[in-house]
């Protein structure tokens, strides 16, 4: 019999008011709890990335488009969009309406399978996640996605780093990491 996981759902719109660079930091450890029909999925982040407007590797560097207007909701939504034509990555929005920020999740644990899905395009398929909901609120109450707090959890120390696969803002280290799973994640490429 699998244990059952004890979770406590975050509604509070104020939580993610903060800056995606805080916000980074404070959704590791978290749960993403997805439900489908006969299925729900329990992911624990434990990998993410910062990106906002001043920064040339974010979406948002070169204001709002069509592509990118989920980055720019509220706080608490979902910015989902697709790369190479293939896969999905999908973001939390930070801060407040109009501010482009958002939050990458590259990696996390699946806790009902007891494995470590890696990469944002990994993690969109585990939690079947696709264009269909680019700019779905968090909070809205369906939960059929939502963010948990898992009882009992006590934060775990966290490590940052660079980030990974982008070709700007190389220098600035707004990936953040649970040490625990530190040496199950990727090394980001040292910039020449």
């Amino acid at each position: 019999m699998k244990p059952r996981i004890e979770l406590t759902p975050i509604k509070n719109k104020t939580f993610f008011k903060a800056s995606a660079l805080d916000l980074a930091k404070k959704l590791l450890g978290l749960v993403i709890v997805r439900c489908c029909p006969g299925n729900t999925t329990y992911c624990q982040i434990v990998e993410t990335e910062a990106y906002h407007e001043k920064d040339p590797a974010s979406h948002s560097f070169r204001g709002r488009t069509r592509r990118n207007s989920s980055m720019f909701l509220e706080g608490g939504h979902l910015y989902v969009y697709k790369i190479y034509g293939v896969h999905h990555c999908v973001n939390i929005v930070a801060n407040a309406l109009g501010v482009g920020e958002a939050v990458l999740i590259r990696s996390v644990f699946d806790l009902e399978k007891n494995v470590l899905i890696k990469g944002p395009g990994r993690v969109c398929a585990e939690l079947k996640l696709d264009l269909n909901y680019d700019g779905r609120s968090l909070l809205n109450g369906t939960d059929e996605i939502f963010l948990a707090k898992l009882r009992g959890y006590r934060q775990a120390k966290i490590l940052s780093s660079t980030r990974i696969g982008i070709t700007k803002g190389l220098e600035l280290e707004y990936r953040f990491f649970l040490e625990a799973f530190a040496k199950h994640l990727p090394k980001p490429k040292q910039a020449f």
